[in-house]
This record gives C-alpha cells, structure tokens and sequence, in this order.
C-alpha cells in the first residue's frame, strides 16, 4: 500500500480526490484538514486508510507538525492542493500590495516547505511523485480581479519545473495539472459567466488520479 500525501484534503476539490483515492485499497491516503473538522472525522470513519492532519496554513506551529510528522507518514506521493483566501479580490490597482506579500507567505511558503522536506524524504529511498495543482488561467486570458491567486500559482508553476529537473535522477517527478474553474465553497461567489469553461470537482479528480505512476 502507497502512502499519499494531500493538503486541504477534506473540502472542495481535495476532498473530492481523497475519496476518490480511498475507494481503492491500493493507498494510504493522509488529508490535512483547517476548519473542515466534522469533514475530516466522516472521512475516516468511513475509510480505514484515511488519517486526517489538522493543518492551518495561517498556524505558523501547525505547519511545523505537520512537516514533523512527515517522516512517519512516510509519503510516496505529495499532492499539493490547499490554498487560503479567496479566488477574487479586487483588481490590481485598486489593492493593497501588502496583501500579495501576506499572500505569498500564506500560501506559497508553507507548500515550499512541506514539499522540500517531501523531496529530503523520496531522494533517501530514490522514488517519490510530487503533484501539484496548478491553475488554467496560467495557460489562458488572466481572470480579471484574481492577479493575486494567479502570481502565486506561476510562482509555484516555476519551482515545480526546478523541482522535477533537480530531481529527475532520484526517479522523483513533478506533475502538474491545470483545472479547469470549478464551483465550489473557494469560487461560489463567483460568476461562472467570466469562465471559457466549468468543470466539476469530479472531472478534475480523475485526471488528476490518473496521472498518478
């Protein structure tokens, strides 16, 4: 049995792939969870290779448990999902530019940290898959008002291309994938009229599952 890895995993399109993972025997799946606690605990009282991981990503403590605990979980797959804060905020001369900075260490260093000590784990036994969950408004026409989520997600587009190069040796790969938008609790106030395209948490999930090696 694979041990997996996934963040925000107990809500929207984390939960989605984690219980499309669990529905087979072939992986352990371990899901950090926020504020979706009764979420969490369904989970796993309905899959016995479910473990949940408290983990906020604005808890300073909570991310260092987590990267505590990794060694032990012993992952053979990261899947970095979970992002804090909202897809839209305000267009960009109108915003405050101390929140992309807020931002970033919101969410871009607690995923660079979690995912280097993913990599210190694989390159000690010379296996491991890092797939991250990226954006397709990086491929397309920026979303008006979402310059914030979309600078992250290229940032983090960046490290994962260094990521698969640096490691490529160690049979370590980095994946990424480019959902489409999707209508969940991250996106609801959103219209789905400024999107070229919708698709459900289900659809992503799958695609994502099979790119898993």
């Amino acid at each position: 049995m694979r041990n997996i890895l996934i963040t925000g995993g107990a809500s929207g399109l984390g939960r989605e792939i984690t219980l499309q993972l669990l529905k087979t025997d072939a992986y352990r799946v371990y899901f950090t969870y926020s504020s979706s606690k009764v979420e969490a605990q369904k989970i796993e009282q309905l899959f016995p290779n479910a473990h949940a991981v408290k983990c906020d990503f604005t808890d300073r403590e909570e991310i260092s448990s987590l990267i505590g605990q990794m060694k032990e979980i012993n992952p053979d797959i990261l899947i970095n999902n979970a992002y804090c804060g909202n897809f839209i905020q305000n267009y960009f001369h109108k915003s405050d530019i101390g929140m992309y900075a807020d931002s970033f260490m919101l969410n871009v260093m607690p995923l660079l940290s979690i995912t280097k000590e993913a990599i210190l784990l694989f390159r000690a036994k010379k296996s491991g898959q890092i797939i991250t969950i990226l954006t397709e408004a990086l491929l397309n026409d920026p979303i008006i008002g979402a310059s914030e989520y979309i600078a992250n997600k290229a940032y983090v587009e960046a490290m994962c291309k260094s990521w698969g190069k640096e490691n490529a040796k160690y049979n370590i790969s980095s994946d990424v994938i480019y959902p489409s938008f999707m209508k969940t609790h991250f996106t609801q106030d959103v219209d789905e009229r400024l999107m070229a395209k919708v698709a459900t948490t289900g659809e992503t999930a799958a695609r994502l599952i099979n790119m898993i090696r």
